[in-house]
């Protein structure tokens, strides 16, 4: 028998008072308790519906409330909340089926019609939900919900002026209402107003502090200005609300590995997958950070990750091949830099490493489509003021036009290396008092047994004490060699900061007092110009490592000479020019040779004959010159051909070139790496060298002539093609230069022919080496300081950065050996 003492009314009152209150428990209680004995009454019933809706429960709310619908049908509310949970289901169509009951029993029920709209948006129906809304809005001009959803409505079809002035209304109507500030944000974010997104953000943040997705956008665009802190800061305050929000420690990692700390983005990276285990951004950006770290294997693992994830990823391809080309398997990489491109057409990074890879394993077949493909990417950035995707070094590697060269070296600059919000901010004033000495920072990703400190070496320890301190700030590896070593015993001060992010290396380097600073990277893998872009020093140049310019309005200067970079080459330059008087290209003097009384025989050389060498990297050899090999080799029977290897697949690929040039692929011979004391002495079992067209040898060329070898070159357009003209002047042997390549290979082939010319050429080269500039280390650190004591000269008396030149000292004394 039912209990008559309930009041229905009361009983119903104080569940609805717990229910608005989300104390779901307590009212479901009461409810349950009024339906113990009034059984059929349809609003206990709707309403333990509604709340078994709101719990996720939808197959008892969907009971429920069509319960109380069967037993008191002219309720409109009630399909209202039985469409809500056929909505909150997924079965869509029910839902507008419920809705649309609803309304012929209430055609002006305002929120109906908004709950309507949204199904629709679900059925991606989005003209209909427009409908809808405006409906809601005839009804209600006021309804904040209405004319919300309707603005996301208009964002989703791209009618983004209507879905701003949406939100505004929502927000003139409910200025609390922090998901329409969200919103809002986010569609300035996606139309590039980042100003205005961030204030919509933060404006969310005020109306709704625990809002953990705001904090993650706000980072994102703090990420895009590359304000790294910030955003790191943002990140860290979503995840306090959300632990779990593995989307967040993904951006928490980009950050991290933005500012050169890839451990802790690894951290970052692990702690997302921990959260999703097929969350295959992670696994990208965790190979990216990898290969930050020169961990090439792990970052190809990563890679593999993704792709058993999703073999449609043309990211994964394409960085996947970057590891592999870095761990020289460049033969491997190639399909993947093509699969990248065959899913993603546009895909103009993936395209530039594809040239490069294709240059390295002397792949000419493809190469023409494919830089052509390159230069329309390139050329259509440059047009529309985009993003470049080749890097400057891959761009000077095949094309030697200097004004394309200028053009893509200041894009990527701008995009690689820009602090807005921070460049600037170190002040020089007290500098200009008098100081006894002139602090130099060396900044190099090598300082190791790498090329630039092959030919840096002895120069460290040579710079005048009494006039500068020498320090170096190291961000690669430390290898152990003893390059590194001798490099950190002969600096004043050797600092290494490859855990610093930029910021933090540019106030170490402001902190030490820097006076002059010299970056030798460039655009070579690895290097870190952002560092630079803080301009922590009143003077910064680059040198040697990167043949061209940086591009960079915070680079003052670039180390030179007459050669490499003519006074008419300056217009293509943003840096000054400081000429030295002879090459540019420092030189160790104390380079050891072995003694080894290597033989022919040992490398596979044939006992007589005439042997030709280029011992630069495959990626420097391409059709021209090498057409020019070919006809050297025809011209001078039994030669051969010495080259160093790039691998199996540049091996099989240059022998099948010279069989096309009808040339017996077996006097093509190639070399493994050595050490270099071995490899110079090896070096001297050549008779002649023979230098490449766009990309000159550089330390290649030093080290030939050092080892007694006379170098026969090409000077041509850029920088990086002249080096080779520069150091045979300036070792007194300009006559081995040629103007084009006709005449470089007469004088190859005459030089082969007469043993008596060749013969007084190498003893020229023997006697030169040791009274000529070129390996004259002592000489060129005397006339590099001369241009250093200039360049602060011009500092201290205030006068912006100029072309300095007439930095030459009279000649030392002989070098002893």
């Amino acid at each position: 028998m039912a209990n008559h003492s309930i009041n229905i009314s009361c009983e119903l009152s104080d569940g609805l008072r717990y229910h608005k209150a989300g104390d779901f428990k307590a009212a479901e209680k009461i409810y349950k308790r009024i339906l113990m004995d009034y059984p059929f009454n349809s609003d206990c019933l709707h309403l333990l519906g509604v709340i078994a809706n709101q719990t996720k429960n939808y197959a008892a709310a969907i009971d429920l409330i069509g319960r109380a619908v069967g037993i008191n049908p002219g309720k409109p509310v009630y399909y209202n909340n039985l469409g809500n949970a056929y909505r909150d289901s997924g079965s869509f169509d029910n839902a507008v089926l419920c809705y649309k009951k609803a309304l012929k029993i209430k055609p002006d029920f305002c929120e109906i019609h908004v709950n309507l709209g949204n199904t629709f948006i679900k059925k991606r129906q989005v003209d209909d939900a427009v409908c809808c809304y405006r409906k809601a809005l005839e009804i209600n001009p006021e309804s904040a919900d209405a004319y919300y959803n309707m603005g996301n409505a208009c964002r989703e079809i791209g009618k983004i002026k209507d879905a701003v002035f949406c939100y505004r209304k929502v927000l003139q109507i409910n200025p609390g209402f922090a998901d329409a500030y969200y919103n809002l944000g986010n569609t300035f974010r996606e139309t590039g107003k980042i100003d205005d997104a961030i204030s919509c953000y933060e404006k969310t943040l005020e109306k709704k502090p625990d809002f953990a997705e705001a904090y993650n956008n706000l980072g994102n665009l703090y990420q895009e200005q590359n304000k790294f802190e910030a955003a790191e800061l943002s990140y860290q305050n979503a995840l306090k609300i959300k632990p779990g929000y593995y989307q967040a420690w993904n951006n928490l990692g980009n950050t991290l590995r933005s500012r050169h700390l890839p451990d802790r983005s690894i951290f970052c990276y692990q702690k997302a997958l921990e959260l999703n285990g097929d969350y295959a951004e992670a696994f990208l950006n965790m190979g990216i950070a990898f290969y930050d770290m020169e961990k090439f294997q792990e970052a190809a693992a990563c890679y593999d990750n993704v792709l058993k994830l999703d073999q449609t990823c043309p990211e994964a391809f394409n960085f996947k091949g970057i590891a592999l080309k870095s761990l020289g398997r460049h033969d491997e990489a190639i399909p993947c830099f093509q699969k990248a491109i065959e899913l993603r057409p546009g895909y103009a990074q993936a395209c530039s490493y594809l040239v490069h890879q294709l240059q390295q394993t002397c792949d000419w077949k493809g190469f023409k489509f494919f830089s052509s493909m390159l230069d329309d990417f390139t050329n259509q950035a440059i047009m529309l003021g985009e993003k470049i995707h080749e890097p400057s070094f891959i761009n000077i590697t095949r094309n030697d036009n200097l004004q394309q060269n200028f053009v893509v070296a200041k894009k990527w600059c701008k995009n690689t290396a820009k602090h807005p919000e921070s460049a600037g901010a170190f002040l020089f004033d007290d500098r200009k008092h008098f100081k006894k000495k002139i602090i130099i920072g060396y900044l190099s990703n090598d300082f190791r047994d790498h090329a630039t400190s092959h030919l840096m070496l002895s120069m460290f320890g040579l710079h005048d004490r009494n006039r500068f301190k020498v320090y170096c700030y190291s961000f690669g590896t430390d290898d152990k060699s003893r390059f590194r070593e001798r490099i950190k015993r002969e600096s004043d001060r050797f600092v290494d900061i490859r855990s610093f992010s930029d910021i933090e290396a540019a106030q170490q380097i402001f902190k030490d007092g820097v006076d002059i600073l010299i970056d030798l990277n460039g655009h070579t893998r690895g290097g870190r110009l952002g560092i630079c872009s803080f301009r922590p020093a009143p003077i910064q140049a680059s040198y040697l490592g990167f043949p061209g310019t940086t591009g960079a309005d915070f680079i003052d200067y670039i180390i030179t000479d007459r050669i490499v970079t003519p006074e008419e080459h300056a217009p293509f330059y943003s840096e000054k020019f400081l000429f030295l008087p002879h090459s540019y290209q420092v030189n160790d003097n104390t380079q050891l040779i072995a003694e080894e009384s290597l033989t022919r025989k040992d490398f596979g050389l044939p006992e007589k004959g005439f042997i030709f060498s280029s011992f630069n990297q495959t990626y420097k050899i391409e059709p021209l010159i090498f057409n020019t090999w070919m006809n050297i080799l025809a011209g001078v029977p039994g030669s051969v051909l010495w080259l160093f290897t790039g691998g199996k697949a540049s091996e099989k690929n240059l022998r099948e070139e010279a069989k096309v040039r009808r040339i017996n692929p077996n006097r093509l011979i190639f070399a493994e790496k050595m050490p270099k004391d071995k490899h110079l002495e090896r070096l001297g079992l050549a008779d002649l060298a023979l230098d490449t067209r766009i990309v000159n040898g550089h330390t290649t060329t030093s080290d030939a002539l050092w080892a007694g070898v006379p170098v026969v070159a090409l000077i041509g357009r850029h920088f990086a093609s002249r080096v080779s003209a520069s150091l045979l002047t300036a070792v007194g042997l300009p006559e081995l230069i040629a103007d084009n390549l006709n005449d470089y290979e007469a004088l190859a082939v005459q030089l082969a022919e007469n043993p008596e010319r060749l013969e007084a050429i190498r003893d020229k080269l023997a006697k030169n080496r040791n009274i000529m500039p070129l390996f004259d280390t002592p000489r060129f650190v005397r006339n590099l300081e001369k241009g250093y004591a200039a360049m602060w000269d011009l500092f201290l008396s205030g006068k912006n950065p100029q072309h300095i030149s007439d930095v030459g000292v009279q000649n030392l004394e002989p070098l002893q050996y």
